[in-house]
């Protein structure tokens, strides 16, 4: 459920926030396997929508939106998501941009 997936995301931030360089050494990777095995738009949305509401320090949440851009960018797991999002098609994925855009 959306609850469960809300409560993971933030865990998971909470752990990368707390462990002094481990969102810098090991953030890319575990959202990249997160996006590789499971639902890109997924892990993305929920990311959006956990950080401004949980996470006022502007560095970290600066961090981890440039870590989702890079990952977005090169990854080829999320090549479909990247041209979705450049596309504007779908609602939902105008959703996900807004989202992401307000982080």
């Amino acid at each position: 459920t959306q609850s469960t997936w809300a409560s993971f995301i933030l865990k998971l931030l909470n752990k990368l926030k707390s462990s002094l360089g481990m969102l810098d050494s090991k953030g890319a990777h575990i959202i990249c396997n997160l996006c590789s095995l499971l639902n890109p738009y997924q892990v993305y949305y929920v990311i959006s929508q956990v950080l401004p509401t949980n996470f006022d320090n502007d560095r970290f949440v600066f961090d981890v939106v440039k870590i989702l851009n890079k990952i977005l960018m090169i990854n080829v797991e999320l090549k479909e998501l990247r041209n979705e999002l450049a596309s504007f098609l779908n609602k939902n994925i105008s959703l996900l941009f807004i989202s992401l855009y307000k982080c």
